[in-house]
């Protein structure tokens, strides 16, 4: 990545596209607007292209690709590396809003499947203000000291104690929410197509001209097959909601006077 404001260039020779390109095949992924995005640019034959992580910049530059939790770059990164996961990394921070001393973190990723798919990441760190505050503290973290293996592993248990007590809450609550959701969007689905038929009949009552008859029956044929797909695919996104926990990183965080 090149550049230092938030609109960066992504630049990849020839053999890089088309080795990413030959992994994005592999995959089934969405017919979407981003993975097309992502594919053209694979399969173009220029070298680079405008990329940011800023949502406001992303609104700004609409051929800019919007790197997010969610793009294919960070997918394929993510199953490339999974099998290594969870990386080993600490950190140091210099503040003076958290006492001095060493907290042991482990950084989650939370898929959530359903109606709307979203992927969050969730730190969880022994220190209640270095947890919610997580991220900005990053942004001006270093590279920690290494740390005799026995200390590295002793207090990750009770962070993954309390991973699941959050996971568990997280989950009835995401399955609880896509429900009311889909219900909503049933009840929606069959007012608009009720409607939609009604008005169908109506001309089908009033039409006299053979073609015209047909034309109505097939449109009624279609709007139908489509109620029920749409009905089918919302009542699979209420019973398949759920949420995938992934630890990506754990190690310490030692904070320092300053």
């Amino acid at each position: 990545f090149l550049g230092k404001g938030p609109l960066k260039t992504l630049r990849l020779s020839l053999d890089a596209r088309e080795t990413l390109l030959e992994d994005f095949h592999k995959s089934l992924r969405a017919r979407n607007e981003m993975n097309r995005h992502w594919e053209r640019y694979l399969k173009g034959g220029v070298p680079h292209c405008h990329v940011t992580f800023d949502s406001t910049c992303a609104a700004d530059h609409r051929e800019a690709l919007f790197i997010t939790p969610l793009h294919p770059i960070v997918q394929q990164a993510a199953d490339h590396w999974n099998h290594e996961l969870p990386v080993k990394c600490n950190l140091a921070i210099s503040t003076t809003e958290i006492p001095a001393g060493m907290y042991p973190f482990l950084l989650y990723t939370w898929e959530y499947r359903g109606t709307r798919p979203e992927l969050k990441l969730i730190p969880f760190c022994t220190n209640e203000m270095l947890q919610e505050e997580f991220f900005p503290y990053l942004e001006s973290a270093v590279t920690g000291p290494e740390l005799a293996e026995e200390v590295n592993n002793y207090a990750f248990d009770q962070l993954e104690s309390m991973h699941h007590q959050a996971f568990v809450v997280a989950r009835k609550e995401h399955q609880h929410a896509t429900r009311l959701r889909c219900a909503s969007r049933r009840d929606s689905l069959e007012m608009s197509f009720r409607n939609l038929e009604s008005v169908l009949e109506e001309r089908l009552k009033a039409a006299n001209d053979a073609k015209i008859i047909r034309m109505i029956e097939g449109q009624l044929y279609n709007r139908r097959t489509d109620h029920q797909k749409m009905l089918h695919s919302n009542e699979r996104a209420a019973a398949t909601a759920d949420l995938y926990a992934n630890p990506i990183v754990q190690g310490w965080i030692v904070v320092r006077e300053g």
